[in-house]
């Protein structure tokens, strides 16, 4: 609907999708972080998925040196 009246004003549109987009995020570190990878690639796996959205931060190590 949105990229249909954005073509007919004659604007270009390059993609159009849903997408989350997070406004906060969680960080994680160490095992939890680990089980989120873990738990995102197997999602990423299974054939039918097409996209996996997270909201995940991961901690700033840098910050801490």
């Amino acid at each position: 609907m949105v990229k249909k009246a954005l073509d007919e004003s004659g604007l270009q549109t390059g993609a159009a999708r849903l997408e989350f987009v997070p406004r906060t995020f969680t960080v994680l570190d160490g095992s939890s972080l680990d089980a989120a990878c873990e738990m995102r690639d197997a999602l990423l796996e299974i054939a039918d998925t097409v996209r996996v959205y997270d909201n995940i931060g991961v901690a700033d190590t840098d910050a801490a040196a």
